[in-house]
């Protein structure tokens, strides 16, 4: 399967869910859901990706391609991460 066809399928879900949608006023940002701060594939090391990319001040694509590749072990398509952060690299060689 193509990475487009991968990103196309996610989005079609996606807005299948509108009615399920969170809007920013609705979200509670002091959640302490241990699912949205720290999901067990955030957590499989010593450091926690958005932790890297800040410290790093990583831009969009090169932060998401990161996000992909570090986690993409412990989530369900493996190969999906990848080639989800292959994409994100290849738009960001387009830019320098």
């Amino acid at each position: 399967m193509a990475l487009r066809d991968i990103l196309d399928a996610n989005f079609a879900r996606s807005s299948q869910k509108e009615e399920e949608e969170m809007t920013l006023v609705d979200y509670d940002m002091n959640s302490t859901s241990h699912e949205i701060t720290h999901p067990d594939h955030y957590n499989t090391g010593r450091y926690e990706t958005i932790d890297v990319i800040e410290d790093w001040g990583l831009d969009f694509h090169c932060g998401n391609a990161l996000k992909y590749i570090s986690r993409h072990k412990y989530k369900n398509d493996p190969r999906g991460d990848i080639e989800k952060a292959i994409w994100y690299l290849q738009r960001y060689m387009e830019t320098i």
